[in-house]
């Protein structure tokens, strides 16, 4: 019955040790303990950490270890009186023995039955003794704020502030384990100060840089990325095993290294311990497909992944808690009389501020036709293009600014082969045109288009590749990518040749995606890199005017979950900064829309 509450408590004692192997080592070899083991476990954990303080003389921290001594040896207290009165609730209460995995240790079988279970356990307990379970919060309180207390006293040095940074997550959970989405709230606030320390910033810097400065106090240096790292891991592994939140990866908590941004999770797999080897869980958005999504993808702006069928079908709504698709429409198109659905290639989509989409296609008949669905799933027009007739588009992409008009942007090879931006109405009729002067192609000096989107303020964004089909544009060639800015007459702001990465050079196995996010005003450009077997995701976000480059970050795909291949994977993204990866059976979401 203590299995689940143990599995909780070694969590939080995780925090507390040095290295990321002993938290590994403890999980896959304890399993199940009785409650003697669970005691003797307190005092060898607690006793351990006393060692740790006899050469520090700091009155907070102090503090804050004696609190969370207390509220444990309270806590124990009340365990054996629960335990007492055993058989009298177990057939009242779920335990982990009651699992198919119960064989596993503690930590590798929970789920989120086990997280249920775990509320269970302590109702039953704050019933038979709440009043030392109660003590044994406030204990965890005071140590929670006193660790606070220490680690924003600045004049501590880094490695006493970690210590701080440990007792205060660490007393979170246990002050709040009948309620651990609360204390994975807490935890997190903690976490991000502590990733957010300057001196931490600068010693991941060193660390994975490299250079002369590595050389100097090598050992401490690695001995704080090892632990922050740890830190970042278990957290990581509670919010996983005992909480339903489910974070974006680009959500967690990040280290600022100038303008590299490193993810405590995903960063240098050479450095980073393999989360499965060590049973240990990421808590990130996953939705495990049922069905192999191939077709045109786009994301909405609360995040719903939409998906426009090949056989010219209508759009489909991937449901999250089945992995399949289901119709994104309330009523057959086909039975809509008013706005009949023109069968054919869908060849782009977008959404604007409402999520009302928007579906560029080509029908049977030739002619480019579009689509517009409310945000409930109503459609409310299909109409043919008839500025487009008897034009043969290439390359082509949609947007919609924030007044509502749609920009079409077309490469042609019949007729003119420059490329052209359209403004229509929903209702499909011309606004305004204007040839760019660009000439489409795949040949020196001709463009492919990357995407068309929109600023703020209704200015149009084009972004190209010149010189060589997108297909065969290598990294070392990517300073060949192109930004133009246009008002809605077609007047050019500015010219930009910016986007290059040098993480990226001499990498020929890549996906590529850049959009424009409306809500922080900048570009992203998302690569998906094979030189591993495990790939390599780089997200760099670049000035919205200059396309210079503001910070990147680049997440290893080792501690991915598997069937989520980085290298061979699909980027899909919305201009709110929404993104996610999508594999032939799993989606994960990189990042949630801006708020």
């Amino acid at each position: 019955m203590s299995e689940v509450v143990t599995g909780v408590l070694k969590l939080a004692f995780g925090f507390i040790s040095n290295k990321i192997r002993d938290y590994g080592a403890e999980k896959l070899q304890d399993g199940g303990l009785t409650d003697q083991k669970f005691r003797g476990l307190v005092v060898r954990e607690m006793d351990d950490i006393k060692s740790k303080l006899d050469a520090i003389s700091r009155k907070d921290l102090g503090t804050s270890i004696s609190s969370l001594r207390e509220g444990i040896d309270r806590l124990s207290l009340s365990f054996d009186e629960f335990s007492n009165s055993r058989n009298q609730c177990t057939s009242e209460v779920p335990t982990a023995k009651e699992s198919p995995d119960a064989t596993k240790p503690a930590q590798q079988s929970v789920t989120v039955e086990d997280a249920v279970a775990l509320a269970n356990v302590i109702g039953n307990l704050k019933i038979v003794s709440n009043e030392r379970f109660e003590l044994a919060k406030k204990s965890f309180e005071k140590a929670a704020e006193k660790a606070s207390e220490a680690f924003h006293n600045t004049a501590l040095s880094t490695d006493e502030r970690i210590l701080a940074s440990k007792v205060r997550i660490a007393s979170a959970i246990l002050q709040h384990l009948d309620d651990p989405e609360i204390a994975a709230s807490d935890c997190l606030n903690s976490l991000r100060e502590l990733n957010d320390m300057p001196s931490i910033q600068e010693i991941f810097s060193v660390h994975l840089k490299g250079g002369i400065k590595s050389v100097f106090k090598k050992e401490s240096r690695v001995e704080v990325v090892e632990t922050v790292t740890m830190i970042n891991l278990i957290l990581a592994d509670f919010i996983s095993k005992f909480t339903k939140r489910r974070m974006a990866v680009l959500d967690w908590p990040m280290i600022k290294c100038g303008k590299r941004v490193v993810h405590p999770i995903h960063y240098d797999q050479r450095r980073l311990p393999n989360l499965k080897e060590m049973g240990i869980t990421a808590p990130w958005d996953i939705v495990v497909l049922k069905v192999e999504i191939t077709s045109k993808r786009g994301l909405t702006r609360k995040g719903d992944l939409i998906c426009l069928p090949n056989d010219g079908g209508g759009p489909q709504k991937l449901d999250k808690t089945t992995g399949k698709l289901q119709p994104y429409c309330l009523s057959p198109l086909e039975d809509n009389t008013e706005h009949p659905q023109p069968l054919g290639e869908a060849i782009d989509l977008a959404f604007d501020e409402d999520d009302t989409m928007y579906v560029f296609s080509r029908d049977r008949g030739r002619d480019y036709t579009l689509s517009v669905y409310s945000a409930d799933g109503r459609n409310m027009c299909h109409c043919i293009l008839k500025f487009l007739e008897e034009k043969i588009c290439r390359d082509s992409h949609i947007t919609v600014t924030n007044d509502k008009k749609i920009v079409i942007s077309c490469g042609y090879y019949y007729k003119t082969r420059n490329i052209m931006v359209y403004l229509c109405n929903s209702d499909g009729k011309l606004i305004n045109s204007f040839d760019t002067g660009l000439r489409s192609g795949i040949s020196y000096n001709e463009h492919y288009i990357e995407f068309v989107s929109v600023s703020f303020d209704n200015k149009i964004i084009l972004v190209t590749t010149a010189g060589r089909a997108k297909a065969q544009v290598s990294f070392e060639d990517s300073q060949s990518h192109m930004l133009y800015i246009y008002t809605e007459d077609g007047e050019l702001l500015q010219r930009a040749v910016k986007l290059h990465s040098s993480e990226a050079d001499n990498l020929l196995d890549r996906r590529c995606t850049i959009f424009y996010n409306q809500v922080t005003e900048n570009i992203s450009h998302v690569m998906a890199m094979a030189p591993y077997l495990a790939g390599k995701i780089l997200i760099e976000y670049l000035s919205g005017e200059t396309a210079e480059c503001q910070c990147s970050c680049l997440l290893y795909g080792t501690n991915f979950p598997e069937g989520i291949p980085a290298h061979c994977s699909h980027l899909v993204c919305n201009t709110n900064g929404a993104v996610a990866l999508v594999s032939e059976n799993r989606v994960i979401f990189l990042q949630k829309p801006s708020l």
